[in-house]
């Protein structure tokens, strides 16, 4: 096993290092290798508009001139971890080129012709919105069935815009006492299964003992970081955010001590501070 040591930078710190941040560049640098991932890149190049384009330009300029490396989606690190040979069949470091050399929204959406490597590029910019507003959604779905399993009034009062901190604290054990670590990852082979469907794979309807064995220490930072979630968004209390989503599914590269994840935010430092400290690149000291 390579000791080098893969930084997920969640797409927060590519808008850093656009801004000329320096010192979180030089300390991901210092870490390891700065690594994008498709998370980061769609994350970037759906939503675009006129008031925002000039900055996810710059983001995905970012990406481009200091990424060291360019991962698959963590889709297919999940299906690798339950033993598929599956491979990436979408270049996602094109999608970072084709936002930072295009001059113009209309251009990006109509297609340009790329001055450097001479190829027409252009992002579909409905189908990048449709599929992140898809995914957010089914994401707080599974959030809100999650925590209603133990605060049933949470959806309720997340509609009306009147949540209120839940202080009972044998519900707040909940939480960790019924938390079914096996359980949430057979939950992850049928999410890897679907990373196949375009893949002629052959695979068990069950994953068997061995399979588990295997994919279950990979599994446990992602798993345990989302059931820590779960007890935030009810105890703080918030609201799921369209961008936890992508924050969140980050953690799923963090498959041994070698993957750290980057981040500045205040909920998911504390999230892995709990959960995996050493997991962690806390840069809330360079913002």
């Amino acid at each position: 096993m390579s000791n080098t040591k893969n930084i997920i930078a969640d797409t927060n710190v590519w808008y850093d290092i656009a801004g000329g941040n320096t010192d979180i560049l030089n300390a991901i640098k210092n870490e390891g290798v700065l690594c994008a991932t498709p998370i980061n890149m769609l994350e970037i190049s759906s939503k675009v508009n006129a008031g925002n384009f000039q900055d996810r330009k710059n983001a995905a300029k970012a990406i481009v001139d200091h990424a060291d490396r360019y991962l698959m989606s963590n889709e297919i690190y999940l299906a690798r971890y339950w033993g598929f040979n599956v491979n990436d069949s979408v270049q996602w470091k094109e999608a970072a080129i084709t936002l930072s050399r295009v001059d113009s929204l209309s251009d990006l959406t109509n297609g340009y012709v790329d001055p450097i490597d001479n190829v027409r590029r252009k992002h579909n910019l409905d189908v990048l919105f449709a599929w992140r507003d898809y995914q957010y959604k089914d994401f707080k779905d599974g959030v809100v069935r999650g925590i209603e399993s133990i605060h049933p009034r949470y959806n309720q009062r997340t509609l009306s815009g009147n949540l209120r901190r839940l202080t009972d604290s044998s519900l707040i054990s909940l939480f960790d006492d019924d938390y079914d670590f096996e359980s949430s990852v057979l939950v992850t082979y049928e999410r890897a299964k679907m990373a196949l469907k375009d893949e002629k794979v052959n695979y068990p309807n069950k994953p068997t003992k061995k399979m588990i064995k295997i994919a279950s220490p990979k599994l446990k930072n992602y798993l345990n970081v989302y059931n820590k979630y779960l007890k935030f968004l009810a105890t703080a209390p918030a609201f799921p955010d369209e961008n936890d989503l992508g924050d969140h599914d980050a953690f799923l590269y963090l498959q041994n001590k070698n993957w750290i994840i980057a981040t500045s935010d205040k909920r998911w430092v504390a999230i892995a501070n709990e959960v995996c400290p050493n997991n962690l690149l806390d840069l809330l000291s360079y913002k």
